[in-house]
């Protein structure tokens, strides 16, 4: 409660709520608590979550993520974290998982600075207009673990947002990770 409060009393407006609830069958005790923090919380544009790994139950993740559309405060938008690790984490399972002939119950965030140019314009090719969000992260090439600043890469940053702009990317932005999260100089409390 007292978490809910300060987010709510915040300085800074709160418009994605980040949920790692299991969208499956036996997800929905806690899909509800997420759910109903979403409803406390004032002018939330989007609910972030991750879909798991198993593909044999990609029924019971659309059918979760139907229940979950359902029940958001007007204007709140399911959006889904497509990455490794998920059964979604590429632009083909993505393309499998959404039937064409139904419309979409959720929207797409992207990792365009991980992704890079070819992968993003094949995940805009998927989701369209529905890739609404994306997460800001750039790690290095040599280093997987090493979090850079889109400064640092100044080249490889300017392709990917011309790949966005030319795929029709429309969406917002949030920044995930930069440097220098993992090293001795991250401070969160700073």
């Amino acid at each position: 409660a007292a978490e809910r409060a300060a987010l709510r009393g915040g300085p800074l407006p709160l418009r994605i709520f980040n949920t790692y609830a299991a969208f499956d069958a036996t997800g929905h005790d806690a899909l509800d608590q997420a759910v109903g923090a979403v409803r406390e919380l004032p002018a939330i544009a989007g609910v972030k979550f991750n879909v798991g790994p198993n593909a044999r139950a990609a029924a019971a993740y659309r059918a979760c993520i139907q229940v979950a559309g359902t029940r958001l405060p007007a204007g709140a938008r399911l959006l889904c974290e497509c990455h490794p690790g998920t059964m979604l984490e590429t632009p083909a399972a993505l393309a499998a998982f959404v039937p064409p002939a139904e419309p979409w119950t959720f929207d797409v965030i992207l990792h365009p600075f991980l992704d890079g140019p070819e992968l993003i314009a094949a995940w805009l090719s998927v989701a369209g207009r529905h890739a609404m969000h994306a997460h800001v992260q750039m790690r290095d090439p040599r280093n997987d673990r090493v979090f850079l600043s889109l400064a640092d890469e100044p080249a490889r940053t300017r392709e990917c947002f011309a790949a966005l702009a030319a795929g029709g990317f429309n969406g917002t932005f949030t920044l995930e990770f930069s440097a220098p999260t993992l090293t001795a100089r991250d401070q969160p409390r700073e």
